[in-house]
């Protein structure tokens, strides 16, 4: 990873986790955790912000998209709101951690 590289990485993993911390904070329903995927040969494109609830909590998933979407332009990092997902643990798992 370049050096340009950890710069960014950083960037979105403490963006993530003010995120993170502030849907904490406000017992945001459903909310468990966020985490992302980048291929940094493909930056900014291949950038997925996974935002993990339980159940089913549309206006959870709609803070939780507007507000990672937003933390992040304000860092310079501008993202389509096809790249913010949220799912469930076990359908994560399914896609992301599959043998």
């Amino acid at each position: 990873m370049r050096k340009t590289d950890k710069k960014r990485e950083q960037l979105i993993v403490d963006t993530l986790n003010a995120v993170c911390e502030e849907a904490l904070d406000s017992q945001l329903a459903g909310f468990r955790w966020l985490t992302h995927l980048v291929d940094y040969q493909r930056y900014p494109q291949s950038l997925q912000l996974l935002c993990i609830v339980d159940g089913d909590h549309p206006d959870s998933e709609h803070w939780l998209r507007e507000r990672v979407t937003q933390a992040l332009r304000a860092q310079g990092i501008a993202i389509s709101a096809a790249q913010c997902q949220c799912l469930s643990e076990a359908t994560y798992r399914r896609r992301y951690h599959s043998h």
